[in-house]
């Protein structure tokens, strides 16, 4: 599976990540090109609890999922 992070993807809590798998990051400014996305099997986001922010930094955008890859 091909999983990429975009804003209005299913909530990491909301899935079950298969292994071995794929993570796509797109950058801050633009996020994954359409052509990318049309590669996904798997939309995630990182749920926005307090609603205040935009979006993460890449890196730490990873990071946070990545932590939910290897959980």
């Amino acid at each position: 599976p091909i999983y990429g992070a975009i804003l209005d993807g299913t909530p990491l809590s909301q899935i079950e990540i298969e292994k071995p798998s794929v993570l796509v990051i797109g950058n801050e400014g633009h996020g994954i090109s359409e052509w990318v996305a049309s590669l996904l099997s798997h939309s995630i986001t990182i749920p926005n609890r307090g609603g205040t922010c935009e979006s993460l930094n890449a890196a730490v955008a990873t990071a946070v999922i990545m932590n939910e890859f290897f959980r």
